[in-house]
């Protein structure tokens, strides 16, 4: 879409931590109602809990990067002041 304005990291971003969120919930319903000392079906949590810290850690780098490149247009920055100034 040309007249996009965001860019999609920051989209993919809120997506994957969207998935992140929801893990508690996750973890919760797989460990629901688990006999004493039967510990196999954690093993189903290792699946989903340690590929969400890399996620994670991922999405940190990506912000970061994506960060550090940002400008503000010089224009868009004075017009602002200027409405607050003027206000």
């Amino acid at each position: 879409m040309p007249h996009k304005k965001n860019p999609d990291v920051f989209e993919l971003i809120r997506s994957h931590c969207n998935r992140i969120a929801a893990l508690p919930n996750e973890i919760t319903m797989m460990t629901t109602n688990l006999p004493s000392g039967y510990h196999r079906d954690l093993q189903l949590l290792k699946e989903h809990l340690f590929p969400a810290f890399k996620t994670l850690k991922d999405c940190i780098e990506m912000a970061g990067l994506m960060l550090s490149k940002i400008e503000v247009k010089k224009i868009f920055w004075l017009m602002k002041n200027i409405n607050i100034s003027l206000a």
